[in-house]
C-alpha cells in the first residue's frame, strides 16, 4: 500500500486515494450528519418514557472520523479542523450516556488529536463552548472539557456502585488519556502543549492529585473484576512434569517428534498404495 501524500509533498486532495477524497470532500455534510437528531426511543432502561436517541448514522459518521483521523495526515486533520468535528463528536459522546459504541469512537479520535502534527486539532475542547459556540441543553455553554469531567466525577464518587451514571466509564477513559498524554515518561503519547494547559489548571491537578475525585474514581477502575486471581503454590519440576503428563500435555519435543512420525507414515502409506 503507498503512503499517504503529506505537506511535504505539496499533495493535493486529488492526490489521495478516491475514497478518501470523496469523504474528506464532504467533510461539511458530515457534520450536518452528526446534528440529525433522531425521534426519543422507548428503549430496555426507560419503561414507557421515551429517551433521547444516539441514532445509527451519527455512530457511523464518529466510525469514519475515526478512521481518518488514524491515519495522522496533517492534510486530513486539517480539514476535519475546519470542519468542527471533533468538538461535535465529544459533545455527543457526553450527551448520551449510555451509547459505548460512540463514546469509544470519541476516546479514539481523541488519541489520534493529541498525537496529530496539527496543533490546533483539539486546544478548542478545553474552551467554553469548544471553541465552536456548542452548547448544553439549557442553552449555557458546553463547559471546557475538564471541567465536565471533574463535575461528573466528583458527582459520581459521591454515589454508590451500581448508582451512578453510565457515562462514568467515558469519563475515567477520558480523564486516564489526557493524564497519561501530559506524562513526559510515555513517549509515545505525550503531547507537552496539552501538559502545559492542564498543569496551569489548579482545579484539574487537585482533581487528579490523591484524594481527588478523577484520582478516586480512576483506582476504583484499576485491577481485575472480584480481585487478583489467587497465587499458584510452587511445585517441583517432578510435579510440573506429572501435573502435564496427567493433563495430556505434549510438550514442544514431543510434539515435533510426533509430527515427525505422521509425515513418515504418510510417506509409507502413499508409497504401498503407489506399488
Amino acid at each position: 500500500m503507498s503512503s499517504m501524500p503529506s505537506l511535504e509533498d505539496n499533495a493535493q486532495l486529488s492526490d489521495f486515494p478516491p475514497h478518501f477524497q470523496a469523504v474528506v470532500a464532504r467533510l461539511e455534510q458530515l457534520q450536518q450528519v452528526l446534528q440529525l437528531t433522531p425521534q426519543p426511543q422507548i428503549n430496555q432502561y426507560s419503561s414507557e418514557t421515551p429517551q433521547p436517541a444516539v441514532g445509527s448514522h451519527r455512530v457511523w459518521t464518529c466510525a469514519i472520523l475515526h478512521m481518518l483521523l488514524l491515519h495522522n495526515n496533517p492534510i486530513i486533520d486539517k480539514a476535519v479542523h475546519a470542519a468542527g468535528l471533533l468538538p461535535a463528536a465529544m459533545a455527543l459522546a457526553l450527551q448520551h450516556e449510555r451509547c459505548s459504541a460512540l463514546q469509544c469512537r470519541a476516546v479514539e479520535m481523541l488519541r489520534c488529536s493529541l498525537a496529530s502534527s496539527v496543533r490546533d486539532l483539539w486546544p478548542g475542547l478545553f474552551k467554553a463552548g469548544y471553541d465552536r459556540g456548542l452548547q448544553q441543553q439549557s442553552g449555557e455553554p458546553t463547559p471546557p472539557l475538564q471541567q465536565s469531567l471533574m463535575q461528573l466525577a466528583s458527582s459520581a464518587v459521591k454515589q454508590p456502585l451500581g448508582m451512578r451514571s453510565p457515562v462514568v466509564g467515558f469519563v475515567a477513559e477520558v480523564a486516564n488519556t489526557l493524564i497519561q498524554s501530559c506524562d513526559a515518561s510515555n513517549v509515545d503519547s505525550y503531547c507537552s502543549e496539552l501538559a502545559e494547559l492542564l498543569n496551569a489548571d489548579e482545579q484539574w491537578q487537585g482533581s487528579i492529585e490523591p484524594q481527588g475525585a478523577i484520582h478516586s474514581l480512576l483506582q476504583e477502575q484499576e485491577g481485575q473484576l472480584c480481585g487478583p486471581p489467587p497465587p499458584r503454590p510452587p511445585q517441583s519440576e517432578l510435579e510440573d512434569e506429572a501435573d502435564g503428563q496427567s493433563l495430556g500435555i505434549i510438550k514442544n519435543s514431543q510434539l515435533m517428534q510426533l509430527l515427525s512420525r505422521m509425515a513418515d507414515l504418510s510417506l509409507d502409506t502413499a508409497e504401498s498404495r503407489g506399488g
